[in-house]
């Protein structure tokens, strides 16, 4: 049997954290929680999620400390990171790609968006996996 796909939900707010993780355990995902940056990180470092969803505004470290300290890590350098913030603007959205997340999800959101956007986050890290593989073979 497959294990269960793991989730980092790094969200300092305590009730959108519990609605995230009864949409993803919906989904048949196993889920993590960290209510700031700094509990985040020690989280990630002690699961090893296969996706890690990240508020940005948070106390202790926000978000984009964490990203920076978890892909600099390389156990972390290929886990999909996405994005979670109230932040909306186009600059706030362009800052969190240009530093290489998978994605920017704005609040509110929709939970099929980001189901889909998980979804589509671990496809392409499966397909890189897979990709990475067959190279291997070749050689």
């Amino acid at each position: 049997m497959k294990d269960k796909i793991k989730i980092l939900v790094i969200e300092d707010t305590h009730g959108l954290r519990e609605v995230i993780v009864d949409i993803l355990t919906f989904e048949g995902m196993q889920v993590i929680e960290a209510e700031n940056g700094q509990v985040g990180i020690d989280k990630a470092k002690e699961h090893l999620p296969d996706l890690i969803l990240c508020d940005i505004m948070m106390p202790v470290k926000d978000g984009h400390q964490v990203f920076h300290e978890l892909s600099h890590n390389i156990d972390f350098k290929h886990t999909p990171f996405i994005f979670l913030s109230a932040k909306t603007t186009a600059e706030n959205v362009r800052e969190g790609m240009i530093l290489g997340a998978d994605d920017y999800i704005t609040k509110p959101f929709q939970s099929d968006l980001l189901i889909s956007s998980i979804k589509s986050s671990l496809k392409k890290e499966a397909d890189r996996k897979e990709s990475l593989k067959q190279s291997f073979k070749t050689l």
